[in-house]
């Protein structure tokens, strides 16, 4: 029979730990009730894909920590944190699945004996040690370095004491008990054993008075989770498993007949999934660190402007829930977030790319671009000029499309617009149908088509903008009337397969003209080119100079085309491809996507003399590029500088040309 001291306790280990612990996880589940309704205020958003592919980017991404990891320092620091916690949660659901149900319900003895509890023990004594590495290290970052991407927030140091109080008083239980009990197992718990000898008298009373005050400590937390920053624990894996499964470069279409509002003027304009994404923001600040707006001294963050939103949706909670902000309430731009924020942004994709939760800052952008642009008429002015020139003359230039294709006035080139057939129609674009420079790479292009005999036709003064710079800019209406006209012409003369020679008609192309009935076979000029060489339909000769390689971000990180442009330059490179510091998914951006092609450049330095500098840094001789616009500012870019006679800037279109062996 049981001591009466020792019937106490279990009486009131039971009769007070349920009670609690039910209270205390109707508290977290309110809290993220409360969460939940917030983003239920916002619009709807469709979630595609299987319950095996969610749950493959949950084990990947959340579990197994896929992109956290992609950083080695902070990396190691937040897994030691995760996995420690983790295995520690782990450890005490079997030990109370042990304690409650395999012995007191159950009547069976207790499984965690003999070599199992030895295993059991010294495993969760690395995972408390190595959970408390963790926390140190991520003081030390926070408030020794000070990295500038990190805010360091009181809500930061809260929950960085509070964790390492949580881990420390459970190293002082065990002390506690080993003291108490004095277990044969004692020496498999170096840190216990260690803390055990502070316990020299009463060691039974210390333990279950640091048990009850451990417990209180770490059910607080639990209750602080959902409403603090420490919410992204349960709301950042929610955010992986649910994140778009559409194509990176793939913007939601509005449904211009039937919608009411057009953007986000307010905080519900956006939908729940978006909602989600600013609730799941860790504030790591890699999206800032990759940003190139960010580190030209642009007025744009995409971990700010991300925080600055969810803190509007949290300080309008109540509103929101009930759906009552008032139509007076200021719009988002220019009170939460400011314009010179959104027009700043290139829409490159660096921040998307380094997110470890997959958080999508640039439909947020978009959305407020589209606001602005469609529903208050207040963008840049320089941009007047852009949308008159697409209206007009269905290119941004705004030169008359009648001229569209008088670049191959005299170059053997079937015309889909007279009635010809062929197996491919090449969508030139406008830029390499109007600028100067890219109309250079389109008639070499042309030279490489007819050399290898692939069968295509262009449209002429017919083909239309592909509509991605109205698209970007915010002006949807514009940009999806340029996308029906040219599915329109493409369906009229049976298109199916299409080549460009411009990433961004590439990406608009094949990742949104579906969503408007336009399916067809998208091919980059650099995926054809590597094709053409492996086939064997056309020999390169070897170039002896150093040759680099500019990553277009809506080729590269949106579209994952990353090995095939190396191909080539490696077959036509006698040294190969000296890479760049910041190149494949790393690359940094041109500065022209986004619409910024458009607009001018005053604020801070420049980024294309940024991603120039680096060019020059390589050593190399020649930077290759595959897009227009990556063309134009890098060329700009090494004038600026000086170093257009160090290095010369070419499409690879235009190497492959030079080098084709035609004999």
């Amino acid at each position: 029979m049981l001591p009466s001291r020792e019937v106490f306790w279990h009486i009131s280990f039971h009769g007070l730990l349920y009670p609690l612990a039910l209270i205390v996880i109707v508290l977290f589940i309110y809290g993220f009730y409360r969460r939940a309704k917030l983003w239920a205020a916002g619009q709807p958003h469709e979630v595609s894909g299987s319950l095996g592919q969610r749950l493959k980017l949950l084990l990947t991404y959340g579990v197994a920590q896929g992109r956290v990891l992609k950083e080695i320092y902070p990396g190691l620091m937040h897994l030691f944190m995760y996995l420690g916690f983790l295995l520690l949660f782990i450890g005490t659901l079997i030990v109370s699945f042990d304690y409650d149900v395999w012995e007191l319900i159950l009547g069976m003895g207790s499984f965690l004996t003999g070599n199992f509890y030895l295993i059991f023990s010294l495993t969760l004594e690395i995972a408390g040690g190595v959970a408390i590495l963790g926390v140190l290290i991520a003081f030390f970052r926070r408030y020794i370095q000070k990295p500038a991407r990190l805010n360091n927030e009181p809500d930061n140091l809260i929950s960085l004491i509070w964790l390492l109080i949580i881990l420390l008083s459970g190293f002082f239980v065990e002390g506690a008990r080993i003291a108490s009990t004095h277990p044969q197992w004692a020496h498999w718990s170096l840190i216990g054993s260690f803390v055990s000898t502070i316990f020299v008298s009463d060691a039974k009373s210390w333990h279950r008075l640091l048990w009850w005050t451990h417990m209180f400590i770490s059910m607080g937390f639990i209750v602080y989770i959902p409403f603090s920053r420490m919410k992204h624990l349960i709301i950042s894996p929610m955010n992986i498993y649910l994140r778009d499964l559409k194509p990176v470069g793939e913007l939601a279409a509005i449904d211009i007949e039937n919608s009411e509002v057009f953007g986000a003027a307010k905080i519900t304009d956006f939908t729940w999934k978006h909602l989600l994404d600013l609730e799941a923001c860790t504030s790591c600040g890699r999206c800032q660190d990759q940003c190139p707006a960010f580190a030209s001294q642009k007025p744009l963050s995409p971990k700010k402007l991300i925080l600055d939103l969810d803190n509007y949706l949290n300080e309008k909670g109540d509103l929101v829930r009930k759906r009552s902000l008032p139509e007076a309430e200021p719009p988002l731009t220019g009170s939460v977030v400011q314009a010179e924020e959104i027009w700043a942004c290139t829409t490159c994709g660096a921040c998307v790319e380094a997110c470890p939760v997959f958080i999508n800052h640039i439909d947020k952008i978009v959305e407020l671009r589209r606001d602005r642009v469609l529903m208050e008429g207040d963008f840049p002015a320089e941009l007047n000029q852009t949308f008159r020139g697409m209206e007009n003359n269905f290119n941004p230039w705004g030169i008359g499309f009648a001229s569209r294709a008088d670049w191959a006035e005299d170059l053997k080139i079937k015309r889909l617009d007279k009635g010809e057939k062929a197996e491919y129609l090449w969508f030139v674009g406008c830029a390499g149908s109007f600028d100067e420079r890219a109309k250079k790479v389109s008639r070499a292009f042309a030279k490489i088509l007819e050399f290898a005999h692939v069968d295509v036709g262009i449209f002429g003064s017919e083909e239309k903008c592909c509509g991605e710079t109205a698209r970007r800019l915010g002006n949807e209406y514009l940009a999806q009337t340029l996308m029906e006209m040219n599915i329109e012409l493409f369906n009229s003369a049976d298109v199916k397969k299409i080549i460009t020679t411009c990433p961004h008609c590439y990406n608009t192309l094949k990742n949104e003209y579906p969503q408007f009935g336009g399916h067809y076979e998208v091919i980059h000029s650099s995926e054809l080119l590597a094709n053409l060489f492996r086939s064997g339909k056309i020999k390169l000769k070897q170039n002896s100079k150093k040759v680099t390689f500019h990553d277009s971000c809506y080729l590269g990180r949106y579209n994952k085309i990353y090995q095939q442009p190396r191909d080539v330059l490696n077959a036509l490179s006698a040294n190969g491809i000296i890479e760049m510091e910041h190149n494949r998914e790393k690359s940094f951006c041109c500065g022209a996507g986004g619409g910024r092609m458009w607009q001018e450049e005053t604020i801070g330095v420049r980024i294309n003399h940024l991603r120039t500098e680096e060019v020059v840094d390589s050593g190399a001789e020649i930077v290759a590029s595959a897009c227009p616009y990556c063309l134009t500012m890098l060329g700009d870019g090494l004038k600026d500088l000086g170093k257009d006679e160090q290095v010369q800037a070419y499409d690879i279109i235009e190497l492959t040309a030079m080098s084709l062996d035609e004999e």
